[in-house]
Protein backbone atom coordinates (compact mmCIF):
# COMPACT_ATOMS: atom_id res chain seq x y z
CA UNK A 1 0.00 0.00 0.00
CA UNK A 2 1.35 3.41 -0.96
CA UNK A 3 1.73 6.15 1.59
CA UNK A 4 0.17 9.59 1.19
CA UNK A 5 3.47 11.17 0.04
CA UNK A 6 3.92 8.53 -2.65
CA UNK A 7 0.34 9.05 -3.81
CA UNK A 8 0.87 12.82 -3.92
CA UNK A 9 4.02 12.31 -6.00
CA UNK A 10 2.17 9.97 -8.36
CA UNK A 11 -0.58 12.58 -8.72
CA UNK A 12 1.98 15.24 -9.65
CA UNK A 13 3.56 12.91 -12.23
CA UNK A 14 0.10 12.11 -13.63
CA UNK A 15 -0.70 15.81 -14.10
CA UNK A 16 2.67 16.39 -15.78
CA UNK A 17 2.09 13.47 -18.15
CA UNK A 18 -1.37 14.77 -19.09
CA UNK A 19 0.19 18.17 -19.74
CA UNK A 20 2.83 16.62 -22.00
CA UNK A 21 0.20 14.56 -23.82
CA UNK A 22 -1.92 17.68 -24.36
CA UNK A 23 1.12 19.56 -25.72
CA UNK A 24 1.86 16.67 -28.08
CA UNK A 25 -1.72 16.86 -29.34
CA UNK A 26 -1.46 20.66 -29.66
CA UNK A 27 -4.15 21.50 -27.12
CA UNK A 28 -4.50 22.51 -23.50
CA UNK A 29 -5.24 19.90 -20.88
CA UNK A 30 -8.71 21.44 -20.59
CA UNK A 31 -9.33 20.85 -24.29
CA UNK A 32 -7.72 17.43 -24.07
CA UNK A 33 -10.34 16.38 -21.51
CA UNK A 34 -13.28 17.60 -23.56
CA UNK A 35 -13.22 21.36 -23.20
CA UNK A 36 -14.21 23.89 -20.63
CA UNK A 37 -17.37 23.01 -18.70
CA UNK A 38 -17.95 26.42 -17.12
CA UNK A 39 -16.63 29.96 -17.37
CA UNK A 40 -16.61 30.86 -13.69
CA UNK A 41 -16.28 29.19 -10.32
CA UNK A 42 -17.73 30.07 -6.94
CA UNK A 43 -15.35 30.37 -4.03
CA UNK A 44 -16.16 29.88 -0.39
CA UNK A 45 -14.41 31.18 2.68
CA UNK A 46 -13.32 28.72 5.33
CA UNK A 47 -12.08 29.90 8.66
CA UNK A 48 -11.88 29.14 12.37
CA UNK A 49 -13.01 26.35 14.61
CA UNK A 50 -13.73 25.77 18.30
CA UNK A 51 -16.02 28.78 18.51
CA UNK A 52 -19.44 29.49 19.93
CA UNK A 53 -22.50 29.49 17.67
CA UNK A 54 -22.59 33.29 17.85
CA UNK A 55 -18.89 33.59 16.89
CA UNK A 56 -19.36 31.30 13.89
CA UNK A 57 -22.26 33.46 12.70
CA UNK A 58 -20.21 36.64 13.09
CA UNK A 59 -17.24 35.12 11.33
CA UNK A 60 -19.41 33.80 8.47
CA UNK A 61 -20.82 37.28 7.90
CA UNK A 62 -17.34 38.85 7.97
CA UNK A 63 -15.93 36.27 5.54
CA UNK A 64 -18.82 36.75 3.12
CA UNK A 65 -18.46 40.54 3.30
CA UNK A 66 -15.07 39.93 1.65
CA UNK A 67 -16.96 38.69 -1.42
CA UNK A 68 -17.15 34.93 -0.89
CA UNK A 69 -20.43 33.35 -1.92
CA UNK A 70 -20.40 30.74 0.86
CA UNK A 71 -18.83 29.92 4.22
CA UNK A 72 -17.55 26.49 5.30
CA UNK A 73 -17.10 25.66 8.94
CA UNK A 74 -16.38 22.68 11.15
CA UNK A 75 -19.27 21.85 13.46
CA UNK A 76 -18.39 20.19 16.76
CA UNK A 77 -20.53 21.77 19.44
CA UNK A 78 -22.99 18.91 19.91
CA UNK A 79 -26.14 18.32 17.85
CA UNK A 80 -28.28 21.03 19.49
CA UNK A 81 -25.59 23.72 19.23
CA UNK A 82 -24.63 22.64 15.70
CA UNK A 83 -28.28 23.16 14.72
CA UNK A 84 -28.37 26.55 16.46
CA UNK A 85 -25.13 27.55 14.73
CA UNK A 86 -26.64 26.92 11.29
CA UNK A 87 -29.75 28.85 12.30
CA UNK A 88 -27.69 31.85 13.50
CA UNK A 89 -25.51 31.77 10.40
CA UNK A 90 -28.54 31.76 8.11
CA UNK A 91 -29.92 34.78 10.01
CA UNK A 92 -26.58 36.57 9.68
CA UNK A 93 -26.00 35.69 6.02
CA UNK A 94 -29.47 35.93 4.53
CA UNK A 95 -30.87 33.49 1.97
CA UNK A 96 -28.33 33.90 -0.85
CA UNK A 97 -25.07 32.89 0.83
CA UNK A 98 -24.08 29.22 1.04
CA UNK A 99 -23.44 27.42 4.31
CA UNK A 100 -21.18 24.36 4.12
CA UNK A 101 -20.63 22.03 7.08
CA UNK A 102 -17.35 20.10 7.08
CA UNK A 103 -18.11 17.36 9.59
CA UNK A 104 -15.06 15.23 8.71
CA UNK A 105 -13.62 14.05 11.97
CA UNK A 106 -15.58 16.56 14.01
CA UNK A 107 -18.58 14.27 14.39
CA UNK A 108 -16.44 11.19 15.00
CA UNK A 109 -14.44 11.93 18.10
CA UNK A 110 -14.39 8.92 20.42
CA UNK A 111 -17.22 8.86 22.93
CA UNK A 112 -18.57 12.14 21.50
CA UNK A 113 -19.17 10.60 18.04
CA UNK A 114 -22.56 11.20 16.46
CA UNK A 115 -24.50 8.07 15.56
CA UNK A 116 -25.93 7.62 12.05
CA UNK A 117 -29.38 8.32 13.49
CA UNK A 118 -28.16 11.56 15.10
CA UNK A 119 -26.52 12.63 11.83
CA UNK A 120 -29.71 12.00 9.86
CA UNK A 121 -31.82 13.79 12.46
CA UNK A 122 -29.49 16.79 12.50
CA UNK A 123 -29.43 16.85 8.70
CA UNK A 124 -33.23 16.98 8.70
CA UNK A 125 -33.18 19.78 11.29
CA UNK A 126 -30.78 21.96 9.29
CA UNK A 127 -32.28 21.20 5.85
CA UNK A 128 -34.81 24.08 6.06
CA UNK A 129 -31.87 26.51 6.29
CA UNK A 130 -30.81 25.58 2.75
CA UNK A 131 -27.29 24.42 3.44
CA UNK A 132 -25.01 24.00 0.44
CA UNK A 133 -23.61 20.66 1.60
CA UNK A 134 -22.83 18.41 4.54
CA UNK A 135 -19.29 17.14 4.08
CA UNK A 136 -18.09 13.73 5.25
CA UNK A 137 -20.50 13.29 8.17
CA UNK A 138 -19.94 9.52 8.37
CA UNK A 139 -16.87 7.29 8.64
CA UNK A 140 -15.03 7.36 5.29
CA UNK A 141 -15.13 3.62 4.73
CA UNK A 142 -18.85 3.22 5.48
CA UNK A 143 -19.96 3.65 1.89
CA UNK A 144 -23.30 1.93 2.47
CA UNK A 145 -24.18 4.49 5.18
CA UNK A 146 -23.31 7.28 2.72
CA UNK A 147 -25.48 5.67 0.06
CA UNK A 148 -28.39 5.35 2.49
CA UNK A 149 -28.11 8.96 3.70
CA UNK A 150 -27.74 10.32 0.18
CA UNK A 151 -30.71 8.29 -1.07
CA UNK A 152 -32.92 9.99 1.53
CA UNK A 153 -32.17 13.34 -0.18
CA UNK A 154 -32.26 15.24 3.11
CA UNK A 155 -29.37 17.60 2.29
CA UNK A 156 -26.60 17.53 -0.33
CA UNK A 157 -23.77 15.24 0.82
CA UNK A 158 -20.13 15.85 -0.10
CA UNK A 159 -17.48 13.18 0.36
CA UNK A 160 -14.20 11.91 -0.99
CA UNK A 161 -11.80 14.67 0.03
CA UNK A 162 -9.99 12.32 2.39
CA UNK A 163 -9.89 9.35 0.02
CA UNK A 164 -6.24 8.60 -0.77
CA UNK A 165 -6.47 5.72 -3.21
CA UNK A 166 -8.49 4.59 -6.20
Amino acid sequence: KLGSRALAALGAVEVALYDLWGKAEGCSVTDFFGGRKQETICCYGSAGMYQSAESYAQEAAAVCELGFSAYKYRPALGPDEDHRTVELMRQALGPNVGICLDAHGWWRMGDKSYSSATIESLARDIAPFGITWLEEPLPLDDRSAYAELRAKEVVPIAAGEHEHDL
